[in-house]
């Protein structure tokens, strides 16, 4: 044991302080409880390749959550034909699903949130699909299967893996050969629903579809069209790559 002698000043006078030292065991257990709670963060995992740009993981406990920016949206979902511009029509299934693809505009940084469990297998749990601003303020795009906090209601089955970076390879894969259906969309949400056809929209050209610009009123940016998310979770989980 080894002892430590410090004098310290205080209001009343001087004091002795004798610290003793000495190495003490800790059992794994003991520091696995005690590390349960430390949220480790590492924005740059991979790169994913594709549709998809880096991926980074926040690890808090006894799971990890994955975020995973998205460079193109896939959109396989019904269109409709207004003055000649194919804009989605999440609602009607008499209209033909086409699978189009989104190019995320600059000054839009998506990010595909995959909740990755473990038993020991790696597996999928909730995903989110958010959209952060210049600012990074969080917003809730107008597409159908999104709750209010951002979750997808996804509905892909579980599939189990022995690496977490392959899960989220499977979960991204599955994401973008997924169809759009008007789950949590429904007919009497005309703000998102309008939203959605100034957002998305693509003109038939000789060589397949060109993606248009976000139509805007005079004065408003595409954060106009979305809806603010206020999350502390989300704060916590997730992460922009």
């Amino acid at each position: 044991m080894k002892t430590e002698v410090f004098y310290v000043i205080t209001e009343v006078g001087v004091e002795r302080w004798d610290l003793k030292k000495r190495p003490i065991n800790i059992e794994p257990t003991v520091v696995e409880a005690m590390a349960e709670n430390i949220t480790r963060r590492n924005p740059a995992i991979a790169c994913l390749g594709g549709d998809y740009g880096n991926a980074g993981v926040v690890m808090l406990g006894a799971y990890e959550t994955w975020s995973v920016r998205v460079l193109t949206l896939s959109l396989s979902t019904p269109f409709d034909l207004v003055d000649g511009i194919h804009v989605p029509a999440f609602c009607d299934k008499t209209k033909p699903i086409m699978p189009m693809k989104w190019k995320v505009p600059s000054g839009i940084i998506m990010v595909l949130g995959i909740i990755v469990l473990s038993d020991p297998l790696f597996y999928a749990g909730d995903h989110y699909l958010i959209v952060f601003d210049p600012s990074k303020r969080m917003w809730r795009m107008p597409l159908s299967n999104l709750y209010e906090d951002c979750k997808l209601c996804h509905g892909q089955p579980i599939r189990k893996f022995n690496t977490s970076l392959e899960c989220v390879k499977n979960a991204c894969d599955m994401f973008s050969r997924s169809n759009w259906n008007q789950d949590l969309f429904q007919d009497d949400n005309m703000k998102r629903i309008n939203a959605s056809k100034d957002m998305f929209r693509f003109k038939p050209s000789s060589t397949g579809f060109d993606q248009l610009p976000i139509q805007l009123s005079a004065g408003k940016d595409w954060t106009s069209l979305c809806e603010k998310v206020a999350a502390d979770k989300l704060n916590q989980l997730i992460q922009i790559v």
